[in-house]
C-alpha cells in the first residue's frame, strides 16, 4: 500500500513541476524493492555450471530442433529451428568449418523431410527451408550442390520430385549459362530510377576501372534508359545510341520517363565526347565475354520461358574462373543479392529464409554504398546468416555490423583473413 501511495504522489509531483521530489520517491521505492529481492535470495545455493547448462538447453529446445554442438558432458545442444535461424555471429579462422556448419544446419530440415517421404510417399511435403546461397568463390556452392545431389540419390521418387522443383541453380560456365535481366524492374516497391541507381552503384564499386563523376552519371542514366525500355545490355546498341542522332530520337519516343528523354535529347550538349568514349569502353569490357553476352536476353523472352520462377533453394555461382573475371563475378553476385533483398518485403515473414553471402566483405567495404544499406536492412526480413571473412574485428565492416547485431539485426560469420581467388 505504501508503494502505491508513493507512486501516486510521485506522479502528482511531476504534474506540479517538481521532478526532484518524484525522483526521490521513486529512488526509495526501487531501493526497497532491490533490498527485498536480495534478502529473499540470500539463502539460495549458487547454481552449478551443469545446472546452468541444463536450464539453458531446456529453454532453447523446442519444435524442429537443430543440433549446434555438444556440452562439456557430451550432451548435444539442440536449438529449436525458429530460434536457431533467427540470427547468428560465427567467427573462425580460414578452414575452421564456418561454411560446413551453415550447410549442416540448413540441410538438417531437408533431410528430415526426405526421411518422412520415405515413410509416406503420398503425403503433402515441402522442403521446409528457404535458402539463397551466393558464392563468388565456388567452394561453398560446389560443396552444397554435392550434398543436395547425394540427398537426391538417396531419396525415393517422391523425394526426388520434391528436390527437382525446389532447387534452382544459377551458374556461368562453358557448359551452362543462366540468363538474367538486371534491367527489368519486377519489384513493386522500387522505382525505375532507384533500381538504376543500385545497378550503377554496384557496377562502379566493383569495377577495376575508375569512373569520373560525369561517367558515373552517364552510367546511371543509361541504366535507367534500359530499365524504361526493358532492354538487355548490348555494346552494339550502346554505340549506335550514343553516336546516331536519328536512331537515338527514335528510341526516345518509346521512353515514358521525361527525365530520361530530356537528358538524352540534350546529350550532345551536356556530355563530352571523351566521357562517351570512356563509357563505351567500359560497356565493351563488361559484354566482351561470350558467356556474359549469352546471359543477357530480353525480359519478354524470360517471361515467355518462365525463367524468372523462384525456388525455395537457390544456389548462385559467380566465381572468378575461366568464365567470369573477378570484378564481373562480384558485380553479378551483388546484383543478385540486391534483387533478393529488394524482393524481401513481399515474403511471408513468418517463414524464415537463410541468406548466405560468401566473401561479403567485398560488398561491405564501403559503408557509404547504397547496396550495403539495402543488404543490411533487407536481412531483417529474411532472418539470414551470411558468412563474411573479416579483417580486424575492431574496424571495417564487421565493427559496424557488430553494432547492428547488438541492436537486434541479423549477424554474420567471419574468418581471420580475406581469401582471394
Amino acid at each position: 500500500m505504501a508503494d502505491a501511495f508513493k507512486s501516486f504522489f510521485s506522479s502528482a509531483a511531476i504534474a506540479l513541476g517538481r521532478p526532484d521530489l518524484a525522483m526521490k520517491m521513486t529512488k526509495s521505492v526501487s531501493y526497497a524493492r532491490a533490498l527485498r529481492n536480495e534478502r529473499a535470495g540470500t539463502g539460495d545455493e549458487p547454481p552449478t555450471p551443469a545446472a546452468i547448462y541444463t536450464a539453458a538447453a531446456r529453454r532453447m529446445d523446442g519444435a524442429q530442433p537443430m543440433t549446434f554442438g555438444t556440452l562439456p558432458s557430451g550432451e548435444r545442444v539442440r536449438v529449436r529451428r525458429e530460434l536457431g535461424l533467427m540470427s547468428a555471429l560465427i567467427l573462425g579462422a580460414t578452414g575452421a568449418g564456418k561454411s560446413r556448419l551453415l550447410i549442416a544446419l540448413l540441410l538438417e530440415p531437408l533431410r528430415q523431410v526426405l526421411d518422412d517421404l520415405r515413410l509416406d510417399a503420398h503425403r503433402q511435403a515441402d522442403v521446409g527451408v528457404e535458402l539463397e546461397l551466393i558464392d563468388p568463390k565456388f567452394e561453398t556452392f560446389d560443396l552444397f550442390r554435392r550434398y543436395v545431389a547425394a540427398l537426391w540419390l538417396g531419396a525415393n521418387d517422391a523425394g526426388r520430385e520434391l528436390l527437382e522443383r525446389s532447387v534452382r541453380v544459377i551458374d556461368w560456365s562453358h557448359e551452362r549459362v543462366t540468363p538474367l535481366t538486371p534491367f527489368d524492374n519486377h519489384f513493386a516497391e522500387i522505382s525505375n530510377a532507384y533500381l538504376a541507381h543500385l545497378r550503377a552503384d554496384v557496377s562502379t564499386r566493383t569495377s577495376p576501372q575508375s569512373y569520373t563523376d560525369a561517367m558515373r552519371q552517364l552510367l546511371y542514366m543509361f541504366d535507367w534508359l534500359l530499365i524504361e525500355l526493358r532492354y538487355p545490355l548490348s555494346y552494339r546498341f550502346a554505340v549506335r545510341f550514343m553516336h546516331d542522332v536519328g536512331f537515338r530520337k527514335g528510341v526516345l519516343t518509346r521512353v515514358a520517363e521525361p527525365e530520361v528523354r530530356y537528358y538524352f535529347e540534350n546529350f550532345d550538349l551536356t556530355v563530352p565526347r571523351q566521357t562517351r568514349d570512356g563509357f563505351l569502353r567500359r560497356v565493351q569490357y563488361g559484354t566482351s565475354f561470350p558467356e556474359l553476352r549469352a546471359s543477357y536476353i530480353p525480359p519478354e523472352a524470360m517471361d515467355k520461358l518462365g525463367l524468372m520462377k523462384e525456388a525455395a533453394i537457390t544456389l548462385v555461382n559467380t566465381a572468378c574462373t575461366t568464365t567470369l573475371p573477378q570484378a564481373l563475378g562480384y558485380e553479378r553476385a551483388a546484383w543478385r543479392a540486391t534483387d533478393v533483398l529488394c524482393a524481401a518485403p513481399r515474403r511471408d515473414p513468418r517463414r524464415p529464409k537463410s541468406f548466405v553471402l560468401e566473401e561479403a566483405v567485398r560488398f561491405l567495404e564501403d559503408a557509404n554504398a547504397d547496396h550495403v544499406e539495402t543488404l543490411l536492412t533487407g536481412l531483417r526480413t529474411l532472418r539470414s546468416v551470411p558468412p563474411v571473412p573479416s579483417r580486424r574485428r575492431d574496424q571495417g565492416p564487421l565493427a559496424s555490423l557488430r553494432e547492428r547485431k547488438e541492436r537486434g539485426r541479423p549477424g554474420l560469420s567471419g574468418s581471420s583473413r580475406h581469401d582471394r581467388c
